[in-house]
């Protein structure tokens, strides 16, 4: 799976890039740059800043992690927050430019389902309460993001 999503990000860089030259400084040059960040202009940079994240989150794995259920639970939580935000760049894209132009409420629609699904899976498990509030927060993305589209294509 890693590998696929690596071809699509070579794909996509390769693709803007012949759209238009944004001459962002390479990763490597401006590191902290955060104006720059994830939008290089070559693959190389993408590579180089998932192979730091990649070796740092494995360092401090092997350092926090050893006999820790908390480094493990709080690097879960973050891995769940993470997820459970996907949608908000796109919610407040849609906002900007008061436009869902290129999204259809299937795709979006098909978001929700499958989230009400997960956060309703999670309420009958027990799951921990993360999980619950992360599951609760994408339902309520999905649906600001449906109302969107409906307010929008008027």
């Amino acid at each position: 799976m890693v590998i696929a999503q690596l071809f699509m990000l070579e794909i996509c860089v390769r693709l803007k890039k012949s759209d238009y030259l944004t001459n962002k400084k390479p990763f490597l040059e401006d590191p902290f740059s955060l104006s720059n960040f994830w939008s290089w202009d070559d693959f190389s940079s993408y590579l180089a800043f998932l192979g730091l994240f990649a070796s740092t989150l494995l360092l401090l794995s092997g350092v926090f992690g050893m006999g820790s259920s908390f480094y493990w639970e709080v690097l879960g939580t973050i891995a769940l927050a993470t997820e459970s935000i996907l949608g908000v760049p796109q919610m407040i894209n849609n906002q900007k430019t008061k436009s869902t132009k290129g999204l259809s409420l299937e795709l979006i629609g098909s978001w929700l389902l499958g989230d009400v699904f997960k956060t309703v899976y999670f309420v009958a498990k027990g799951s921990p309460f993360q999980f619950l509030l992360c599951g609760t927060i994408q339902v309520v993305v999905d649906i600001i993001i449906c109302v969107q589209i409906y307010h929008f294509k008027k």
